[in-house]
């Protein structure tokens, strides 16, 4: 694996509006779990800014696009068995596809950031011909072979996939991580058919676990999303919010039974959740919406 000997910071605009006035956010030693990585090249530190316009919350100054490539590949959530990804992962994913099936039956389907394939193949049990987009070559292969092809290996502005193509694009714990969210956005968007839906999964910034949580504040993380903003940067990319829902806090003698929950009540947890989108983003984002997840169903701009 490529390594980097050294680190440079670079000061970059707010990806929502261009502008470069931000105030300090927050700012925090690099855990213990990724010291090993970022003290061998002398980042320490990480400060979070936000932006005095619009309100987004990002890493500011940060390592260079090309310098977080490499990295990128040591993030330890990266090297987990893939047994323990999936199936930490399956429920949820399952969940995701009844969710995606109350809007779209069927059609062409692409999960970007797909790992080990998990929600394309469940996907693909309900009828979807499914396509996944994964930058980290170990799971982009098994994934591929799971499915029998149709994953590409690397970003999705490189894939090259045609114009209005597919009916459903996914995006799963990817906008924070990317260099560029606007950027994948923008491409998602031109590759999404005109009656084509998006769905977001991101964690809440404004959420009451994102200030208790330590590994929510990693090297991994150049993006922090509210509703608000994350809003904001899809009307900015040519979408418009179809709902929201925010995931609740959950102990965890309750996810010993995630899965029943889910089978048996899902939908009536839907119509909960939809009954609570109603409220505006800013009583949600700091009142109701106290959960780690956020997730945006979105569809394109006529």
């Amino acid at each position: 694996m490529e390594t980097v000997t050294k680190f440079e910071l670079v000061e970059i605009p707010c990806d929502i509006c261009g502008s470069m006035q931000s105030r300090i956010y927050k700012e925090y030693k690099t855990p213990v779990e990724y010291q090993d990585i970022y003290n061998a090249i002398g980042y320490t530190h990480q400060q979070v800014v936000q932006c005095q316009k619009c309100g987004f919350i990002f890493n500011n100054p940060r390592i260079t696009e090309e310098q977080f490539k490499i990295i990128s590949g040591t993030d330890p959530e990266v090297w987990r068995p893939k047994e323990i990804v999936i199936s930490r992962r399956k429920d949820f994913f399952e969940a995701q596809i009844k969710l995606i099936m109350r809007y779209k039956k069927g059609g062409k389907l692409l999960d970007i950031g797909c790992s080990y394939g998990t929600l394309l193949e469940t996907a693909k049990e309900k009828g979807f011909q499914v396509y996944g987009c994964e930058i980290q070559e170990h799971s982009a292969k098994y994934a591929d072979v799971a499915l029998e092809g149709g994953v590409f290996c690397g970003k999705l502005e490189s894939a090259n996939y045609p114009a209005q193509f597919f009916d459903v694009i996914t995006m799963y714990a990817l906008l924070e991580h990317v260099w560029s969210p606007r950027t994948v956005l923008i491409e998602a968007n031109r590759i999404l058919k005109k009656t084509g839906l998006i769905i977001i999964n991101v964690p809440n910034v404004n959420s009451e676990i994102a200030e208790k949580n330590l590994f929510w504040w990693n090297p991994y993380h150049f993006s922090h999303f509210s509703s608000k903003t994350l809003e904001n940067l899809l009307g900015v990319c040519g979408f418009k919010v179809a709902n929201r829902l925010f995931t609740p806090f959950v102990p965890r003698w309750v996810k010993k039974y995630q899965r029943q929950i889910y089978r048996y009540l899902g939908g009536v947890v839907f119509l909960i959740q939809k009954s609570i989108s109603k409220f505006p983003s800013c009583i949600l984002d700091k009142g109701i919406g106290v959960g780690s997840g956020l997730t945006i169903i979105a569809n394109k701009q006529e």
